[in-house]
């Protein structure tokens, strides 16, 4: 049901887009844009499949439009972001690309679920998190920021740390955006993260409140509910943490545990991955304007003196990229550790609850 209402959503929000940005495109933005909006609506008709390709590949293209189409044209033409966007309004774009990442992560976590419960019926492959939907959130949070910092207007000068941060926040340089994006992108999977850890904590509550119906406690208790009223958690980390921790849970449970593990490490390792580009996109950004300067400089067969003041007027603000993506990297660590820090609690907690509900037996 809630597939169907973000299909929906979607479908509405594109329509709205291409009323409010259609115009004056060119046959290429009209092909792509009915390929979209017929793969969206096939998926529709079809009750908005989890499995269904052209649903998933309908969304993401609509996302992707949305993202590109009329920002990309006007900043290749040398227009300032701001400019841009004061110039196109972003609301439309917004709606498509948030409600595709809906759309697209809750239809990954049903075919996971759907392979989870029958992975001999899987037609293609499955992940723990849709990179596809985190890249379309990331897109919205990106449009969001820029939405809002071009109508706070340019940052005002100064030498504090909030004055710098602000400049470089409203950089116009292709690494400034780099790292905004790449941030928000970052942000969109840890932002998914949480929100399955939040549906872990869910199943969680569920069972407890399975266990405290008349203090049931046993030998099996534990096992007939995850098979029972908890079946349909399977693919959550709730459940395949306290199958890890029942006594006596067999090589079936350990080696689904160590699947289930490979699956959202494979994830979290995407993620790692991507954080070190953060500085580094920084840092490159640094050494590029340096060698920007340098080279301005005059050579040894230049007339008149060397004016560095001259010459390196402005270089302070290659070093902007550097502070931004350091910032950035600082931030998406700590916000990383925090989902880290409750998913290890959370199989802990799973871990006691299985050795209270299920004793072992008294020697």
């Amino acid at each position: 049901m809630r597939l169907l209402a973000y299909g929906c959503g979607l479908l509405v929000a594109f329509g709205l887009y291409l009323l409010v940005h259609a115009g004056g495109q060119g046959p290429a933005f009209w092909a792509a844009a009915l390929l979209c909006g017929a793969g969206i609506a096939a998926g529709l008709v079809r009750g908005a499949e989890s499995d269904s390709r052209a649903f998933r590949w309908g969304a993401g293209g609509a996302a992707l439009l949305a993202a590109a189409v009329p920002l990309l044209p006007a900043l290749a033409a040398d227009v300032p972001l701001a400019a841009a966007v004061r110039a196109h309004p972003l609301w439309p774009q917004i709606l498509v690309t948030l409600f595709a990442a809906r759309a697209l992560a809750e239809a990954n976590e049903q075919r996971f679920a759907a392979f989870w419960r029958a992975p001999l019926r899987a037609r293609a492959p499955v992940a723990a998190q849709s990179a596809a939907a985190a890249l379309a959130l990331g897109a919205c949070l990106a449009l969001l920021f820029y939405q809002g910092l071009a109508y706070l207007g340019p940052a005002r000068g100064g030498t504090g740390l909030v004055d710098l941060v602000a400049h470089a926040l409203a950089g116009e340089s292709a690494i400034h955006r780099s790292i905004v994006v790449l941030f928000c992108v970052i942000l969109a999977f840890l932002g998914e993260a949480a929100l399955q850890h939040r549906r872990d904590r869910e199943a969680l509550a569920a069972l407890r409140r399975e266990l405290a119906r008349g203090d049931r406690t046993g030998p099996g208790t534990l096992r007939g509910l995850l098979a029972g009223p908890l079946a349909g958690f399977g693919h959550t980390r709730t459940v395949r943490s306290l199958a890890q921790g029942l006594r006596g849970g067999g090589p079936d449970a350990q080696a689904l545990g160590a699947a289930f593990a490979a699956f959202h490490g494979a994830s979290r390792r995407f993620v790692r991955g991507l954080l070190p580009f953060l500085p580094l996109l920084g840092f490159f950004g640094t050494v590029v304007g340096l060698a920007t300067a340098m080279a301005a400089l005059p050579g040894e067969g230049g007339a008149g003196r060397i004016d560095l003041s001259g010459s390196l007027a402005g270089l302070a603000l290659k070093f902007e990229t550097t502070l931004l993506g350091i910032l950035a990297s600082m931030v998406a660590g700590l916000l990383l550790a925090l989902v880290e820090k409750g998913e290890q609690e959370l199989a802990a907690e799973c871990a006691l609850l299985a050795a209270v509900a299920e004793p072992a037996d008294a020697p």
